[in-house]
Order: C-alpha cells, then sequence, then structure tokens
C-alpha cells in the first residue's frame, strides 16, 4: 500500500503522461474498465442463472432475494437499460 506522498506522487505521473500522450493514456485506461465491466457482467449472469435455477428447485423466496441482490448491484454499478436509438430524419434539400 503507497502512502499519502507516495500516492500524489504518482497521481502526478500519470497527469503528465495523460498530457504528453492521450492515446496511450486512454489505451491504458480502457483496458481496467473493460475488465471490470466483464467481471461485473459474470457475476450478474451467474446471478440470474442461479434465480432460475432456484425458481425451478421451487425456491421462489431464495430467487426474489437472490434477485434483488442482482437488481441493487446493477443499480450500483452504473449498469442502464438499452434505450432504442431515435431516428434522426434528413432534411432534405428540394
Amino acid at each position: 500500500m503507497l502512502d499519502k506522498d507516495e500516492r500524489e506522487a504518482l497521481r502526478e505521473i500519470e497527469r503528465r503522461m495523460s498530457a504528453a500522450d492521450p492515446d496511450l493514456a486512454a489505451l491504458l485506461s480502457s483496458g481496467r474498465t473493460r475488465t471490470r465491466r466483464r467481471c461485473q457482467r459474470t457475476v450478474l449472469g451467474l446471478l440470474a442463472v442461479l434465480v432460475v435455477v432456484l425458481l425451478v428447485l421451487g425456491l421462489p423466496g431464495c430467487a426474489f432475494v437472490v434477485a434483488g441482490t442482482g437488481a441493487g448491484l446493477w443499480w450500483a454499478w452504473g449498469y442502464r437499460l438499452p434505450r432504442p436509438r431515435a431516428r434522426t430524419r434528413r432534411a432534405e434539400a428540394g
């Protein structure tokens, strides 16, 4: 674990790197986000499978609790339901 001064020094180095080469900074930060999202999707998927298994076994109360836990994690992790894209009309010059 880094102490406060070392963390500040590391943040300063990261700021300088991202200012010097924004493409590299974006590439490095996207890998962490992608891995975190993949893990989160895996956990949510396993919870959904567990809900189905509990329902098949005839345990709706337990399935409800697990589904509530999954919904809470979904909300806490900031997932949004996909929305249909609005179609834009192009104004045609006539």
